[in-house]
């Protein structure tokens, strides 16, 4: 399916279009099934989708647009196709989770505003009465699935009362494996090659997967001579009508580098610290990981970029890899001694008191900016360089507990180290070099060792 702007006043299009599609401006074509996205012209926008859900579990869906269009159009233009090419699995996605639990007060608190879904909804318009079925949605429905994340603790902000099962209230079901193994070339030369695997928990009702390739020419700025932004090939499991994953696993290609980020839920049980969540002027999750994604060069401009304008919604452990790192040579780099901690305010006029506290690590030049943990609760972001204790132990395990010393007397919780799964990884990571399923999903010890503790403040 291909986009392409309208020359004339009139949308035209190889089949009839309805007068609401009508006022895009765009021209959209399809071209049948099985197509591969190179034998598809370029347009603005160009996309690629497969159901195939009873095989794998999965859809699949592959959108790229065009460097030489602004980036609003391209957005737009990108929207349009998720929308009209995937309009059937979000409406069965929005009947299976918000219209199924959501408040009209809570809706009053959701402000997301991207070009993007405004594409995907006139997307689904155009998808619904071109297929003649009758399906009745909003841009308020796309806006508010794709705060979803946000959604659970701007209810707690709001102190609205939550019906949660006992699976809900439990940290460290989500995990992240990072492992380090040495592989042999062609050459016999020995080299160390980082392996990431991650899963997310959710309900049944969720299950209506995606898998999405973004590659998204932005520039920079608006203007179309600028450079293109860094990141402009984002990858991740997500769902229908959701620009971002929700899961929280990317894999990020861009001009010089190649990482993967994956994030697991870091439960705020601390209530004195809502009073840091201002859920109409600082930005939901979304955003600034869509921004860190497209922007960062390297696992610390991500880390900082998430700090910016915390909102406290959707607090998680981020684990960034920088896969390039391990292969590039020393390098004589400046700023802060390693090892030091460095405490950072934001001065956006809207966040002054939201700390952002970044401890350097240890490793040699060439490893540094390797692995990056980044954790995230109301008004503190902490990231650690992890490099040195990766590379030490050649494996890193992110299971929902905080790690770092200051989270945990926030979040209230017991520290990573004192987690059954994480007892789990430490035995079983030995004999992980390139397959993850058996680690990352079982924990078949009947006393694996000390259990979830309170911390009490």
């Amino acid at each position: 399916m291909v986009i392409i702007p309208s020359t004339g006043a009139k949308t035209t299009v190889t089949t009839p279009l309805p007068c609401s599609t009508r006022k895009t401006g765009y021209h959209i074509e399809y071209w049948g099934q099985s197509n591969d996205l190179d034998d598809i012209p370029r347009g603005v926008a160009r996309a690629y989708y497969r159901v195939d859900a009873v095989n794998t579990g999965w859809s699949l869906l592959e959108i790229e647009t065009n460097a030489s269009y602004q980036n609003k159009i391209q957005a737009y233009a990108a929207g349009i196709l998720e929308g009209a090419l995937t309009w059937r699995p979000i409406h069965d996605h929005i009947e299976n989770t918000i219209k199924a639990v959501c408040d009209e007060r809570e809706k009053n608190a959701v402000n997301l505003y991207y070009s993007q879904i405004s594409g995907i909804f006139t997307g689904v318009k155009y998808g619904v009465e071109r297929s003649l079925n009758c399906y009745e949605t909003t841009i308020t429905d796309l806006y508010w699935l794709n705060a979803f994340s946000d959604v659970r603790e701007i209810q707690r902000k709001l102190n609205i009362s939550l019906a949660e099962t006992p699976l809900a209230q439990l940290a460290g079901l989500s995990t992240a494996f990072l492992r380090v193994v040495n592989r042999t070339t062609e050459g016999g030369e020995i080299r160390q090659k980082p392996f990431v695997a991650h899963n997310a928990v959710g309900r049944y009702s969720s299950m209506t997967r995606i898998l999405k390739r973004y590659k998204f020419n932005y520039h920079v700025t608006e203007d179309r001579d600028s450079p293109l932004a860094s990141g402009n090939s984002i990858e991740f499991s997500g769902y229908p009508g959701s620009v971002t994953s929700q899961d929280e696993f990317y894999v990020l290609r861009g001009h010089n580098h190649q990482m993967a980020v994956t994030g697991t839920t870091l439960n705020n049980y601390n209530p004195k610290l809502w009073k840091d969540v201002n859920i109409t002027e600082q930005l939901p999750v979304g955003p600034r990981v869509t921004a860190a994604n497209q922007l960062a060069n390297n696992v610390s401009e991500w880390g900082h970029m998430l700090a910016r304008y915390n909102s406290g919604t959707a607090c998680n452990q981020w684990l960034v890899v920088d896969f390039t790192r391990l292969s590039q040579t020393p390098s004589h780099e400046t700023g802060p001694v390693r090892g030091e901690a460095v405490t950072e305010v934001s001065v956006s006029g809207v966040n002054e008191d939201v700390r952002h506290t970044v401890m350097h690590g240890r490793a040699p030049a060439a490893a540094r900016g390797l692995a990056w943990l980044v954790e995230q609760v109301p008004g503190l972001t902490h990231s650690a360089d992890i490099s040195d204790a990766l590379l030490e132990q050649s494996y890193w395990v992110v299971n929902g507990i905080p790690f770092q010393l200051i989270v945990p007397l926030f979040s209230r919780r017991t520290t990573h180290l004192r987690m059954p799964k994480t007892h789990v990884f430490r035995v079983e990571c030995r004999g992980v070099h390139s397959g993850f399923v058996a680690p990352d999903g079982k924990n078949m010890y009947k006393n694996p060792g000390p259990s979830l503790v309170e911390i009490n403040l």
